[in-house]
């Protein structure tokens, strides 16, 4: 039974000569799952098109296998196709100021659930129950203060700076945890549900009254898309305008599921594309703020760790280190397939943790010998807790020793957490966001060597 129904279109607008937008709806590994884009090239500079077209060629390239968390796929998809836009402009200076943005998304019918990945303007909506529900924020110099209810939606659509964006695919080197670039989330996809994709030329001449109107009417997904694109052109159509609608159309009963937010054979014929528009004129570039371990944070670790009977922190001893049954922690079994770093721009040790790692005896965790290892928490990470040192079930802990050497732990809510008598030894050891970096229930000793905080 087909449980996913699809509708793309696209058209080239009243005002412009050539199409930039691109969008991708297809199936995808397996008749419950669709992947869909809408990707809108950034006019005003050569290669808009260009850079559209790579970023929709990178995602249907990366996605075109399952390797791990659909959610963490998405995420390094799109920054594939960020660093592959880029190397391309540093190939042909011409294309120098080529950008895009987009909204990636996976849609399970099956699971009841999509993933979306979202830079720039193009939008996500879901229409349930005759209410339609914008679910990605505009990064657009209006588009924030429409979010921040500072403008109407009638301010907003005619305000002259619209197209000023704040975050574009192309623009610069990203990594995969830079915190002011990708705009992600899990939503419900129930039975029933609509889905709408679309670029800035929908939403910048259709209301979402005028939008909801049309999705309430009971007709095909392909009469609605018609319908869209008709009402942008009717209002102007001074921008090419794109729109995805998928539908949920299973008879699953709706299952009980906690959105987050922070990623079919089609029934219509595609049109042949040539991608280029103006529509955006100008980009803000913005860059990561510097993260900073704040006094709160700084002052209540340090009283944890006076508080705390039996622990002091003192350097690490210049006598050799105690013989050890060491062994490499085997947390294979948590790691989540690690992807090509050198496209995705990670650092090379970068792994990501499905669930803590336990470490119940004497031994050694360590990074390579050239740089250290980063550990992420992958986004269906089932715990707050990166290592957690445990006792051995059914026998009594012994006062051994762990060694953590050359680590970054990067995003979780608890680092390392002591639940047993042992010996801690922190060598070159970096707490990346992490609210509680060392947390003790027993412990005779931590001795700690180049402990650090960002």
């Amino acid at each position: 039974m087909k449980t996913i129904d699809l509708a793309p279109g696209t058209d080239t607008g009243r005002q412009r000569q050539d199409n930039q937008d691109r969008f991708i709806a297809k199936k995808l590994w397996t008749d419950n799952q669709a992947l869909l884009a809408v990707i809108d090239g950034v006019g005003g500079y050569e290669g808009g098109d260009v850079a559209a077209t790579i970023a929709q060629e990178s995602l249907e390239y990366y996605m075109s296998s399952p390797k791990g968390d659909v959610l963490s796929m998405l995420k390094e998809a799109v920054i594939l196709a960020n660093n592959q836009v880029i190397e391309k402009k540093e190939s042909d200076p011409k294309m120098a100021q080529m950008c895009c943005v987009l909204t990636a998304i996976v849609a399970d019918a099956k699971k009841q659930v999509l993933q979306y990945v979202h830079v720039g303007d193009t939008r996500l909506y879901r229409f349930r129950n005759g209410i339609l529900e914008k679910i990605t924020n505009d990064h657009s110099l209006v588009g924030v203060r429409e979010d921040a209810g500072e403008l109407s939606e009638a301010e907003a659509m005619r305000h002259p700076r619209r197209n000023v964006i704040l975050r574009q695919v192309g623009t610069e080197v990203h990594r995969i945890d830079d915190p002011d670039f990708l705009e992600f989330g899990e939503i419900e996809f129930l039975s029933g549900d609509i889905l709408l994709l679309c670029s800035d030329g929908l939403s910048d001449l259709v209301t979402k009254d005028q939008i909801t109107s049309l999705l309430n009417k009971k007709q095909p997904l392909t009469s609605t898309v018609t319908e869209l694109i008709a009402s942008a052109n009717k209002a102007g159509g001074t921008d090419n305008v794109t729109v995805v609608l998928v539908k949920n159309t299973s008879k699953a009963k709706p299952a009980q599921q906690i959105e987050t937010v922070g990623g079919p054979v089609p029934v219509f014929e595609e049109k042949e594309n040539t991608i280029i528009q103006e529509s955006k004129t100008d980009i803000i570039k913005t860059s990561p703020p510097a993260n900073k371990l704040t006094n709160t944070l700084l002052i209540a670790l340090l009283l944890a760790i006076l508080t705390l009977a039996g622990i002091w922190l003192i350097k690490t001893p210049s006598a050799p280190k105690p013989k050890l049954a060491t062994t490499q922690v085997d947390s294979s079994k948590n790691i989540i397939k690690k992807i090509p770093d050198s496209l995705l721009n990670l650092e090379p040790d970068t792994i990501r943790l499905k669930s803590t790692i336990e470490l119940n005896k004497s031994g050694l965790v360590t990074g390579s010998k050239i740089k250290t290892t980063v550990l992420v928490p992958a986004v269906a990470f089932d715990s707050s807790i990166a290592i957690k040192i445990v006792n051995i079930p059914g026998k009594q802990a012994e006062n051994d020793t762990i060694w953590l050497k050359d680590l970054i732990i990067q995003g979780f809510e608890t680092g390392i957490s002591v639940e047993r008598n042992s010996i801690l030894f922190l060598d070159n050891v970096l707490f990346k966001n992490v609210a509680h970096p060392v947390s003790y229930r027993n412990s005779d000793s931590t001795k700690i060597k180049n402990l650090r905080f960002e």
